[in-house]
């Protein structure tokens, strides 16, 4: 990928749709090589050339959680979730990144607020709260009111980011924060089992207690390796099936997210779908994008066809002027 990216087929100039497939290439094979900021320093460089482009949106994501960033890696998939709702795999995406946000006490709700963050009423709510009640929040939202949070008084409430503000100077609620199983192994999102062997076998090596090692950390290696090495475990795991519930029937993540960002397919309702216009304007957006991408396509096919005809006309005058002068150099 380096030396394609140094060819000059590959210049911005020349072709900036090849030079940004590549550039995301390379930012995969540094991404599983354990060099997450690598990776994003390239994919930074193609999203400059194409801030649409979908699979350098989902390299972004994925390298971002390599990189200990769960909560702004949930931020990335939204916005690809903006450009295709369709996208492959990123409903999965969603779960997993908001699952390892909160694991380590920074699951992103809405605008400045997390989950777990201690908050008070900023206005009024009649029948609801009164200016500086106490709440936290604690599950996500719906588009329209993006956060749930709990009263004082028990009560849960759906409802807007502007009512509240951080009762803290900090902003979040002091809480335990657990490591999460990935970045305990330094593992890729996408490891393979050879890859968890390896990892495992060396850093277990490295904090056993009998070497000078922390019996903690020794530990959470243990854990880490015991869940991901298990399919079903890391499929509850990644799902955040094992969080614990706020009652009985508090949603699951997996719904929190599916009423957060797929409203449309939440079931029947009885005047209608009320996201109907929103689905609509969405799927223009997504066609108009898509026509947009597909005319950048062809217009940068359009400029190599003519660099390359450029190329051939320069070596066919290249060859003329030789024949001429060895005609020349005859007589």
């Amino acid at each position: 990928f380096e030396e394609a990216l140094a060819s000059p087929a590959a210049s911005g100039y020349g072709n900036p749709w090849r030079r940004a497939v590549l550039l995301v290439g390379l930012a995969e094979c540094l991404r599983r090589r354990g060099d997450p900021t690598g990776a994003l320093e390239q994919i930074s460089a193609a999203l400059a050339l194409f801030p649409r482009y979908k699979r350098a949106l989902r390299a972004r994501a994925s390298a971002l959680a390599d990189a200990a960033r769960p909560a702004e890696a949930v931020r990335a998939l939204e916005t690809l979730l903006a450009v295709d709702r369709r996208y492959e795999g990123l409903r999965q995406a969603l779960i997993t990144a908001h699952a390892r946000a909160r694991r380590v006490g920074k699951g992103p709700a809405s605008g400045h607020l997390t989950i777990g963050d201690r908050v008070k009423t900023v206005s009024h709510a009649p029948g609801f709260w009164e200016p500086g009640a106490e709440a936290v929040v604690v599950a996500l939202g719906t588009p329209d009111a993006p956060v749930v949070v709990r009263l004082q008084t028990g009560r849960k409430v759906l409802t807007q980011v502007d009512h509240f503000a951080h009762a803290n100077p900090e902003g979040v609620v002091e809480a335990e924060v657990q490591l999460d199983h990935y970045n305990v192994l330094k593992l890729p999102e996408d490891f393979s089992p050879e890859e968890l062997k390896r990892a495992y076998k060396s850093m277990s090596r490295q904090h056993h207690p009998d070497k000078g090692g922390s019996t903690e950390m020794f530990q959470r290696l243990a854990a880490a390796q015991e869940v991901l090495s298990d399919p079903e475990k890391r499929r509850i795991y990644d799902n955040g099936e094992d969080f614990p519930k706020e009652e009985h029937d508090s949603p699951s993540l997996t719904e929190e997210v599916d009423k957060r960002y797929f409203p449309e397919e939440q079931g029947w309702w009885a005047f209608g779908n009320p996201f109907e216009q929103k689905t609509r304007h969405l799927e223009r957006k997504k066609a108009e994008a898509e026509r947009e991408e597909r005319r950048l396509q062809r217009e940068a096919e359009h400029q190599e066809r003519l660099r390359k005809i450029q190329e051939e006309h320069e070596q066919r005058m290249a060859e003329m002027n030789q024949r001429r002068a060895q005609k020349e150099e005859e007589l």
